[in-house]
């Protein structure tokens, strides 16, 4: 079909740019009540996503657009359609990638064992019948595999094929009355660390019943297991060509980006490169060569990534997007970091820093508060806020480092003095 799109695209004279993307996706899946699989069964899907650029008067400017194609779909009609739509479209010009030493196709864990990944994983939740106090009401496992075929009007053609496993799972307590979700990602089993998870989830729910909200205060803050997924994305967006040509980027190359520090100097870096990892591919969606980035060293701002229309907007090279987020660890263990009273967040309904202010306001889930003497009270409901070039001013990062899907860094972060709002005292 990307011929017949090609030659479409080339009838339409307005048309001075365009990139198809051909994605062809291999699903084995299994869906499971309890410890019953309810279906197994395999799902392939091709589509093809067209964009494309027409000429304005002022070459300073584009329209563009963009559609989705399956198949059975008429590409005339969806090419026409888009052309009429670009026309209403003022943006800045910018160009697609053009064919360099890399265009070829890069192969990566492809599983033609599929299915043997996803009996492997029912087999770790066949074990949750060994724990107490927890029963497991459904899971999902999805075992994909995935080509990517990116081809552009510049003569670029590049190809890339993956796999990734997703599960999603929900424990239940004995008495039915509580329940935590749970999903993990990885590009294959060795890297899932399934059990573990289940293990953790576990503590959670059994422990559910006897939570409290948190007397409303100031606390030392200790982020650890998924809290940490999303704990640097205020640096890393702060870190993008987009925010510095859109402006909202505060950050300035060669400067400091926590003013003051007490605690550890922050080091981020970008890395699409890291095997089994999410965040790692070789290309990104319009064919671009991905690349390492040392975003933040010693807390000073060094580094940029940069999609290929920000690139060409600031002058900054092309790196895609961000990749895996990879955090230098810090001087102290996870014991030392762990003294005196603070409250350790295991789960959090959501939590995304505002990606311009680095304002962050997150739900506690579950948590744990420790006292001077080390007793705990478990912690559900009431919220976490602050700033976080505010909040990071005094960070302990622990010397003991962890895995996610994207995030390679610190097990534990300590960030002191946050407010916590729960319940207020008589």
């Amino acid at each position: 079909m990307i011929e017949e799109i090609k030659t479409e695209l080339k009838k339409e004279s307005e048309v001075i740019a365009w990139q198809i993307v051909k994605t062809n996706r291999r699903s084995s899946q299994l869906y499971a009540t309890a410890y019953i699989p309810e279906s197994v069964r395999e799902v392939e899907q091709e589509s093809y996503s067209v964009s494309l650029m027409v000429g304005k008067e002022d070459k300073e400017w584009i329209g563009e657009s963009s559609f989705t194609l399956i198949s059975g779909q008429n590409v005339q009609e969806e090419v026409k359609a888009a052309v009429e739509r670009a026309r209403y479209v003022k943006n800045k010009s910018y160009t697609f990638p053009l064919p360099d030493e890399n265009n070829g196709y890069e192969s990566r864990q492809i599983r033609s064992d599929a299915l043997k990944v996803v009996e492997k994983v029912k087999k770790d939740y066949e074990k949750v019948k060994n724990l107490q106090g927890v029963k497991l009401s459904y899971y999902e496992i999805f075992v994909n595999n995935s080509q990517l075929q990116i081809v552009n009007s510049n003569g670029l053609t590049v190809g890339e094929q993956t796999s990734d496993i997703f599960t999603e799972f929900v424990l239940l307590s004995a008495d039915e009355k509580h329940e935590i979700y749970h999903s993990l990602k990885s590009r294959g089993y060795e890297t899932l660390n399934l059990l573990e998870a289940i293990h953790d989830t576990a503590e959670m729910v059994r422990n559910t019943s006897l939570t409290q909200l948190a007397p409303t205060g100031k606390y030392n803050v200790l982020f650890s297991g998924e809290t940490l997924d999303t704990l640097f994305n205020y640096f890393v967006s702060q870190s993008d060509a987009a925010g510095i040509y859109s402006g909202w980027s505060i950050f300035k190359e060669g400067e400091t980006v926590i003013e003051n520090p007490q605690g550890e100097m922050l080091d981020i870096e970008s890395d699409p490169t890291l095997p089994s990892m999410i965040g790692s591919t070789r290309f990104d969606g319009n064919g671009v060569t991905r690349k390492k980035v040392a975003l933040i060293h010693k807390n000073v701002f060094s580094g940029i990534t940069a999609t290929q229309k920000y690139a060409c907007y600031t002058g900054k090279e092309a790196t895609g997007p961000v990749g895996n987020i990879v955090v230098t660890a810090g001087n102290k263990s996870l014991d030392e970091i762990r003294k005196g009273k603070y409250l350790e967040v295991l789960q959090f309904s959501t939590f995304e820093p505002n990606y311009i202010t680095g304002a962050f306001s997150g739900e506690i889930r579950f948590a744990k508060l420790f006292d001077e003497e080390g007793n705990v009270s478990y912690i559900k409901g009431g919220s976490v806020s602050g700033k976080m070039l505010d909040a990071f001013k005094n960070a302990s990062l622990s010397r003991e480092i962890t895995h996610h899907e994207s995030y390679v860094g610190p097990k534990g972060v300590l960030l002191e003095n946050i407010s916590v709002a729960g319940e207020e005292a008589m």
